[in-house]
């Protein structure tokens, strides 16, 4: 592929840039560049350019000058290269020719003009890499979003362009775009908690990441307010808690210009979601999200149900703020900002007031809850001059303390006991990468050294483990002490599929098209069975032994029935926004009553 040449020399040749129009011209070279190679020759892919070579070396005089023009035409349905259908021998080729179609318009290919109407007359014969055989399956399909593109099919192509733009693997485009809005691209980057291998107190083994969390207070009710810490030391972000921390209720959403926001999630990361018109929806299937639009604005469904608004104001750096937390039976918890779009007071869904003090910095410095009888400190906060907090105070007035080295690194931790943890770090800043951690005593001590694609770790007794990740930094090996491998396979949502342990026993798991796991087979070949419903609910499990387990819902997801596996059914019966009555298997009634909390 000429062009897969050009612009993979260009990419190569292009200085890095740091800001402005520079850093987006060359990301959006590196992003057009190609990056697979079959026995280091470039793969050839569904809308590739195929070069016509002539019938006749000599040719009689006189030559006409033709336009001559030809591109790939299929691939395989079940392995993409570089987001489009893979070509092997034998596909069809679109070649020149006096009746056709002029040529589908590819994603990441610069667009040409149309010189001549194709058809698929010609298929590919030779493969110039030299090696054995990779073997690609699959039957031949053409390029289903291009073509939904090109025939102007509303539905597929806007599917197609959500699916692939919008997920959490970033071009570099977007981040050089994040840059420019003064924000920091490496929270794209950071996976989500299930998906992370920690050690220690705790350091990401694929990152060198010291990642941190913590529930400062949690309050009871139909949604419980659980206000959580998180810290990162690879994004420094100057946040509410001072810099690389974020707390569970920071969260918003930042316009990419007209085609996407950015979304900060509660645990700080972020993931871009599409700009919709009102009445439709995206489901980000990786991150177990629903976004979807309607008159009131934005609204975000997340796995448990909990339903997100987008209505506050902006904050300081241009995130329009979380408005409400909801169900859909009607609970809520809102919020309340300030200046700045600092975040000013909670009310929860017991309908109790929490006050949320800050700085003249927008650093939150006290929760209070606030009732008519007394005010209660919930936590508390206090910062440095260089903006990093360094102590927490409960409500039982305990304090933790924080230390931190050049650039924002966490290095020390005292707890409430007095008892510390210790961090070093090879590097400087948010490149930092944690090489040493340990807890006073030789508690919880691991030692890391890292190489390109692997970890390798020693823990305070002597034991040595290798953790080899993929370029999602997900973990695909790992070399215990005694030298056993365990192995580790994801699909492309970064879902856990096979997992082999070092006897050999392995554990299968397939997953339905929203993500869940509908079959689970065990390290014994026994396998489970999970049915759910269209709005992602259980509704049925087969156990390895045959017997079988069922859930009915209501249209607000609600549990209105359960039935055991001796096909005894409980019943759940609803008044309002309440559960009233539960009544079991044999009849029996029980009736519930709620004070005004």
């Amino acid at each position: 592929d000429i062009m897969a040449e050009i612009m993979a020399g260009l990419a190569a040749a292009m200085p890095e840039q740091t800001g402005g129009i520079g850093a987006v011209a060359a990301a959006m070279a590196k992003g057009m560049a190609p990056s697979v190679k079959v026995h280091g020759k470039w793969i050839a892919q569904a809308g590739v350019g195929v070069l016509l070579l002539p019938a006749y070396v000599i040719h009689p005089a006189p030559m006409v000058s033709g336009t001559a023009e030809a591109e790939m035409y299929m691939g395989s349905s079940t392995v993409l290269a570089d987001g489009a259908p893979c070509s092997t021998l034998t596909h069809p080729t679109l070649s020149c020719n006096i009746a056709g179609i002029p040529s589908i318009p590819r994603a990441n290919k610069p667009k040409k003009a149309a010189k001549a109407l194709l058809a698929p007359t010609a298929i590919l014969t030779t493969a110039t890499s030299a090696g054995k055989p990779v073997m690609v399956g699959g039957p031949p399909t053409i390029d289903l979003f291009a073509a939904g593109m090109k025939l102007g099919l509303k539905g597929l192509g806007k599917m197609g362009k959500k699916f692939r733009n919008f997920t959490r693997k970033f071009t570099h485009a977007v981040h050089a775009y994040i840059e420019s809005l003064g924000l920091n691209p490496k929270l794209t980057k950071i996976l989500k908690k299930t998906a992370c291998t920690v050690l220690g107190e705790p350091v990401d083994v694929a990152t060198g990441r010291v990642y941190h969390t913590n529930t400062d207070f949690e309050l009871p009710g139909p949604i419980p307010v659980v206000w959580e810490r998180t810290y990162y030391s690879d994004a420094a972000v100057d946040g509410p808690l001072g810099y690389n921390w974020h707390h569970s209720y920071n969260m918003g959403i930042h316009p990419l210009g007209e085609e996407a926001f950015l979304f900060r999630h509660a645990d700080g990361r972020e993931s871009a979601l599409p700009a919709l018109g009102e009445g439709e929806s995206h489901f980000d299937r990786e991150e177990q999200l629903t976004w979807t639009r309607d008159a009131e604005g934005y609204l975000l469904e997340d796995a448990d149900g909990m339903l997100y608004r987008f209505n506050g104001p902006e904050n300081r750096q241009g995130y329009k703020m979380v408005s409400s937390v909801s169900t859909r039976d009607g609970f809520a918890v809102r919020f309340t900002y300030g200046a700045a779009g600092s975040l000013k007071e909670i009310a929860t869904s017991r309908d109790e007031t929490l006050r949320v003090d800050t700085d003249d910095k927008g650093r939150v410095t006290a929760v209070t809850l606030v009732t008519d009888a007394e005010e209660t400190l919930l936590v508390g906060y206090r910062y440095d001059g260089n903006g990093d907090m360094v102590q927490t105070t409960d409500a039982r007035g305990v304090s933790k303390h924080f230390e931190y080295g050049k650039g924002h690194l966490l290095t020390r931790l005292t707890n409430q006991g007095g008892m510390a943890f210790h961090w070093e770090y090879e590097g400087e800043g948010e490149n930092a990468r944690c090489v040493h951690t340990w807890g006073d005593g030789g508690v919880m001590e691991y030692f890391f050294e890292y190489a390109q694609g692997v970890t390798r770790t020693r823990n305070g007794e002597g034991a040595v483990s290798e953790y080899h990740y993929d370029s999602d930094r997900l973990i695909y090996k790992v070399v215990d002490a005694n030298g056993g491998i365990t192995r580790k396979q994801y699909n492309a949502y970064k879902e856990l599929e096979v997992t082999v342990d070092p006897e050999g026993n392995c554990r299968k798991t397939e997953y339905n098209r929203y993500g869940l796991p509908s079959v689970i087979t065990d390290a014994n070949g026994n396998t489970t069975l999970l049915t759910y419903d269209g709005d992602r609910n259980l509704t049925r499990m087969k156990t390895p032994g045959g017997r079988v387990l069922a859930w009915d819902y209501d249209t607000m997801g609600r549990l209105t029935a359960r039935t055991g596996t001796d096909g005894q059914k409980t019943r759940y019966g609803y008044e309002g926004k309440l559960l009233r009555t539960i009544t079991d298997g044999q009849g029996r009634t029980y009736r519930l009553t709620f004070d005004d909390r």
